[in-house]
């Protein structure tokens, strides 16, 4: 599963987290830069995530 998210605030976040926790099979996590303090901490917590510079890829 690929999933991708505009914004990287506390609900984002907080799904993000959730999907890891949970037994769902990710390839791949693509995320906006809106917040890049979250953005980053979440790329280094997670290997499967990656920032997008613009929201359109």
């Amino acid at each position: 599963m690929i999933l991708g998210f505009i914004g990287t605030g506390k609900i984002s976040s907080s799904i993000i987290f959730g999907i890891f926790k949970s037994k769902l099979k990710i390839k791949r996590i693509y995320i906006s830069s809106r917040n890049r303090n979250i953005a980053k901490k979440l790329s280094k917590s997670y290997g499967k995530i990656r920032v997008l510079k613009r929201n359109n890829r």
